[in-house]
């Protein structure tokens, strides 16, 4: 007969058998491996690189996924050799058009949701400068008319830079009709954020133009950008700034887009793709900036998200898109955009040069569609 010393030791080979085999067993459920085709975002910055990137003297782009970076980079030239060579990379800071208008929206929706006096759907008449003596159809425009381009304001001239000019926003109060509420891209729109967002956090001091611009830009630095790290974002061109060109390039000088304190709001931020990505990732994944619920809003109502698409092969693509264009054709300019997916994935991309890449949103749109293996 085994002594006990014997059958000890077979029971223990015995359970540690039953134990490697057990740990070895794949899971029904969790293991079975799904055939459906798989985001690749390797691909996906592949073909940004290779399909829009090279459609411009200067490309620079971040790719995150549920808030964090997972891709960043540039290629080609912020400023070209006619101008101060400087590389372009995520950090390089550019003009960013009517991306502007987003970053605006948040500033609008911060102070809505801190105020309880303010609601988005309130009128402006009472936050227009006292003199302006606006009709009282403009006087009843919402903050949310503003933000989603129904407020009724149809202007066929006078949209471009100049007409973001604080005499010409009083002129258009007092003169111009409000027409359909249905919507309409229109750039005052947004303009109109540099009086009012002064006017709603009670700035003071507001005697001119200038006050009001002013009392705008240190608001967005100084409770939007600052508070989540982004420092050096500024309405002004900087020595270092990526340059606009044309391509394909033909040696000349970069153009300069200037200072935009004056006729800020509706575009003439200047921030790099990276400070940008950072923006994007705590709005839509933090309440740093904004609630769930002022989100909700902004989401529901494409609040500053006028380049949004719909038929993309996964679902509802949220974006927001700028250019500029100067001189003649093939003119100087630029293009840039973020997009946001459904599976997570956001994308921000900046381009110093124009019309090659134009429009982006499709391109957009087909690039991640064209990512899944």
């Amino acid at each position: 007969m085994k002594n006990l010393k014997t059958i000890l030791k077979h029971s223990i080979v015995q359970v540690v058998v039953i134990l490697i085999i057990t740990s070895c067993t794949p899971d029904p459920i969790t293991d079975i491996q799904s055939g459906a085709p798989q985001f690749n975002i390797n691909t996906f910055e592949e073909k940004l690189i290779n399909e829009i990137g090279t459609l411009s003297v200067g490309f620079s782009y971040v790719i995150s996924l549920n808030g964090q970076w997972k891709r960043k980079g540039g290629m080609g030239m912020a400023q070209t050799s006619a101008d101060r060579n400087i590389q372009m990379s995520e950090n390089s800071r550019m003009n960013i058009a009517s991306i502007s208008k987003f970053v605006t929206t948040i500033a609008a929706l911060k102070i809505i949701e801190e105020d309880p006096q303010i609601d988005l759907d309130d009128p402006i008449g009472s936050y227009l400068p006292n003199d302006w003596n606006p009709t009282n159809d403009v006087q009843e425009i919402t903050f949310r008319q503003l933000m989603n381009h129904t407020s009724g304001l149809h202007i066929n001239v006078n949209d471009g830079e100049d007409g973001q000019l604080f005499d010409n926003l009083k002129s258009v109060v007092q003169n111009t009709p409000v027409g359909s509420k249905s919507y309409d891209y229109v750039n005052i729109n947004f303009a109109f954020f540099r009086v009012l967002i002064p006017k709603m956090i009670n700035a003071g001091n507001l005697n001119d133009e200038m006050d009001y611009a002013i009392a705008y830009e240190n608001y967005i630095q100084n409770q939007v950008l600052n508070p989540i790290g982004i420092s050096g974002a500024s309405v002004k061109q900087e020595d270092f700034d990526a340059l606009l060109y044309r391509f394909p390039y033909d040696n000349s000088t970069g153009k300069n887009p200037g200072d935009w304190t004056l006729i800020s709001g509706a575009g003439g931020w200047y921030m790099s793709a990276f400070q940008l990505a950072n923006l994007i990732a705590y709005v839509w994944h933090s309440e740093v900036l904004i609630s769930e619920e002022m989100r909700y809003q902004m989401n529901n109502s494409l609040l500053g998200l006028s380049e949004s698409v719909d038929n993309g092969e996964h679902g509802f693509y949220q974006a927001k898109g700028g250019g500029l264009r100067y001189g003649g054709a093939p003119k100087k300019g630029l293009d840039c955009m973020f997009m946001n997916y459904p599976n997570g994935i956001q994308v921000v991309v900046l381009l110093n040069s124009t019309d090659a890449a134009f429009p982006l949103h499709p391109k957009l749109r087909d690039t991640f569609d064209e990512s899944w293996e």
